[in-house]
């Protein structure tokens, strides 16, 4: 039985298509713990959860330079918590 679930998951690959619920790097199950990424919107273990972990890299550089030009041209803060926005200001300097 584990050799046809393995031609399931040729099979599937060579489409493009991926079984829902397993993280699409490591095929860990991701039901209970996942992390559905915002930029790719794919399901992802905790160990690939980060964007540039798993190949969304660019896109994460992208959103953060562009969230930063806007902070800095707005003079408006990010949406990020007050915690974190003074521990980012604290590093920048």
């Amino acid at each position: 039985m584990h050799a046809g679930a393995d031609v399931v998951d040729a099979a599937l690959k060579s489409l493009g298509l991926r079984q829902p619920g397993l993280c699409p790097t490591c095929c860990a199950s991701t039901k209970v713990l996942g992390s559905v990424c915002r930029f790719c919107r794919e399901s992802f273990c905790l160990a690939h959860a980060q964007a540039e972990v798993h190949g969304c890299g660019d896109a994460a550089h992208k959103a953060g330079r562009s969230a930063a030009r806007k902070e800095v041209s707005t003079g408006a803060p990010s949406k990020a918590p007050k915690a974190q926005q003074s521990k980012a200001r604290g590093l920048c300097l």
